[in-house]
């Protein structure tokens, strides 16, 4: 039998539409960039502005491995990160076949050099302040604490609203590239 073809909802042809010029792209491109510098201003005078962070941080991570969002909420450095030549080299995602939807495939990706330094500047200077665990949950609470999936979510949309202009869930970053 022929394959069914698959189309993408009214929703997402419209958030890619919006995304299809070359300066709403670029802003969503350099998003975590802009809001990593300004978090580390910040950080300068002492304020810790970690919901940006965590934001920027998802952001970098959903634009160069598309997660879904119950895996990004899980991330977690000592089970899903690798180091394999030292903690300047080479980053690796890996999540198991079991932690993933359809519990076939390991996802096993390079992180980008330049998401990984971000990442790598977050553990290091963002998550301590928090008095969470640096090689623990990525995406934590005032308190440390893991953040649910509902909360990040929410803090991702609003984000983009408030940014780009757009409304843009998690699960989207799927559909662009």
């Amino acid at each position: 039998l022929p394959a069914i073809p698959f189309d993408l909802t009214t929703k997402n042809k419209t958030l890619l539409r919006q995304l299809e010029s070359d300066r709403p792209r670029a802003k969503l491109l350099f998003l975590p960039e802009q809001l990593m510098a300004e978090v580390a201003k910040d950080l300068e005078r002492g304020r810790v502005r970690f919901v940006e962070a965590q934001v920027a941080i998802a952001i970098d991570i959903l634009l160069a491995l598309p997660l879904r969002p119950q895996n990004l909420n899980r991330l977690n450095w000592r089970h899903n990160f690798s180091e394999p030549n030292g903690p300047r080299g080479q980053l690796r995602l890996h999540i198991a076949a079991p932690d993933t939807k359809t519990k076939r495939r390991d996802i096993d990706s390079e992180v980008p050099d330049d998401v990984a330094r971000r990442l790598r500047w977050y553990r290091r200077q963002i998550l301590p302040r928090l008095g969470a665990d640096a090689n623990g949950f990525l995406f934590v609470t005032r308190k440390g604490d893991r953040k649910g999936q509902a909360t990040l979510t929410v803090q991702i949309i609003n984000a983009l609203t408030r940014q780009l202009g757009i409304h843009m869930t998690p699960h989207q970053f799927r559909h662009f590239g």
